[in-house]
């Protein structure tokens, strides 16, 4: 059936690529390609699909040659939660509470998921809840 709409067909294009994203990341991290595994769980994570959150974290927790990366992710995402930027706040939270690029620091997540759920970013509503 055809998709219609554009904005539909927005969201069903990152669906529908997320879960390869995140395959092509597992087959890279067990082939112990831990910078390709990265990239592709980003690509993943930014079609939507939040649980290569945990998958990073487990990647940066592990201590693989992969730290800077991570932090570089972290601090790009921080960046743009200073500016009021409502997914930059949710990313950030979600850094916090996996610590992806950071120490894991609960209070610092739920400061910056609320901060993307009082500016309407639904996704941060969902973790929070």
């Amino acid at each position: 059936t055809p998709i219609k709409s554009s904005a539909a067909s927005d969201v069903y294009k990152r669906q529908e690529y997320a879960s390869p994203c995140n395959l092509l990341g597992d087959i890279a991290c067990d082939n112990g390609e831990y910078g390709l595994a990265i990239d592709w769980y980003l690509k993943a994570i930014h079609r939507g699909y939040d649980a290569c959150w945990k998958k990073l974290g487990n990647i940066y927790q592990t201590g693989k040659d992969i730290h800077r990366v991570l932090e570089t992710t972290y601090q790009e995402y921080e960046k743009a939660a200073k500016q009021d930027d409502r997914v930059g706040q949710y990313y950030t939270g979600l850094c916090c509470m996996y610590g992806v690029g950071t120490p894991c620091d609960t209070t610092a997540s739920s400061y910056w998921l609320r901060l993307a759920a009082s500016q309407g970013w639904e996704p941060a509503s969902r973790v929070l809840a």
